[in-house]
C-alpha cells in the first residue's frame, strides 16, 4: 500500500514537473471536460439521453415496488385465513418477487452505466480529435483534459492560467460540427 502511494506520488510529481516545464515554454494547454459537456450540443444530448434513461429506470423500479407492496398487503390481509402451507408458499413467492426486484434494479443500474460509458467514450473520442486539432493549430505540443475524478474529487490539472484554456475554442468547433 505504501509502495503504491509512493509510486503514485512520484508519478504525479514527474507529471507536474514535466507539465510545469512545458507550460513555462508555452507548449501546453488544457480543455475543461465538464464545461465542454455542459455547453456543447452533443454533450447536452448525452445529458438528455441519460436523464431519459434514468427516468425510465426509476419508473420501472417504482412500478415493481408498488406491485410488491400490493402483494405484501394482500398477503397480510389474507394471512389469517391461509393454512400454514399456503402461508409458506406465499412468503416464498414474496421473497422471490423481492429478489427479482433487486435483480431488476441491478440490471437497470448496469444498463445505465453501460450506456453512460458508451456515450461518454464516443463523446471523448470526438473531443480528443477536436482538441488535438485546435491545440495543434494554436502551436501547443500537449493538451491536458481537466476532469474531476469522481472518486478522489480532484483533477490532474490543479491550476492553469486561463490563457492556455482551449475549452471555448473546442466547444465552438464541436458545435460547428
Amino acid at each position: 500500500m505504501m509502495r503504491k502511494l509512493a509510486v503514485l506520488t512520484l508519478a504525479l510529481a514527474m507529471i507536474t514537473a514535466t507539465a510545469s516545464l512545458a507550460a513555462a515554454a508555452g507548449e501546453i494547454a488544457f480543455v475543461d471536460f465538464e464545461k465542454v459537456v455542459s455547453l456543447t450540443d452533443k454533450g447536452k444530448n448525452i445529458q438528455k439521453q441519460l436523464a431519459a434513461l434514468k427516468d425510465d429506470m426509476e419508473l420501472q423500479l417504482k412500478e415493481k415496488e408498488l406491485a410488491l407492496q400490493k402483494s405484501y398487503k394482500e398477503f397480510q390481509d389474507q394471512a389469517d385465513a391461509l393454512s400454514d402451507e399456503a402461508k409458506n408458499t406465499k412468503v416464498n413467492e414474496l421473497r422471490k418477487a423481492q429478489m427479482e426486484a433487486q435483480q431488476l434494479q441491478y440490471n437497470l443500474m448496469q444498463k445505465m452505466e453501460d450506456e453512460r460509458l458508451k456515450l461518454l467514450r464516443s463523446f471523448a473520442s470526438d473531443l480528443s480529435a477536436v482538441a488535438s486539432e485546435v491545440g495543434r493549430a494554436a502551436g501547443y505540443k500537449m493538451v491536458f483534459l481537466k476532469n474531476v475524478d469522481p472518486i478522489a474529487q480532484i483533477s490532474m490539472v490543479l491550476y492553469a492560467d486561463p490563457s492556455i484554456d482551449l475549452t471555448d475554442q473546442v466547444i465552438a468547433k464541436l458545435n460547428a460540427g
